[in-house]
């Protein structure tokens, strides 16, 4: 898991992957809300959710969704002040130079919030 710690608290947001009916169904019971943002590319491949949908789509702008549809950033959620992510690894990351290769892409997402 990486964490990048954000300038301030938001109220929880989430970016996956378009899931199947029955994990839509679980979101919506638990008071999550998908935020369709119009943009009927990013919309079909991807979900937003969030308990306030105005602020998620604020901080998911053309800049952040053109990233996600060509490939960039892995899935994340923002709790409190931080920015999550989670990458699979093999075990432990030994070599220090590697460090940036698994948080790089957070990074990134935390650059392109709000743009």
């Amino acid at each position: 898991m990486v964490a990048v710690l954000l300038d301030r608290i938001h109220p929880p947001v989430s970016v996956r992957r378009a899931p199947g009916a029955l994990a839509a169904f679980a979101r919506k019971l638990f008071g999550q809300s998908p935020a369709p943002t119009g943009d009927p590319v990013f919309d079909s491949f991807f979900r937003i959710d969030s308990a306030d949908p105005d602020h998620a789509r604020s901080l998911v702008g053309p800049q952040l969704m053109h990233a996600h549809v060509t490939g960039g950033p892995p899935p994340w959620q923002i709790v409190g002040s931080e920015l999550l992510t989670c990458t699979p690894t093999s075990g432990r990351i030994h070599d220090p130079n590697l460090v940036f290769a698994y948080a790089g892409p957070t990074v990134r997402v935390a650059e392109l919030l709000g743009r």
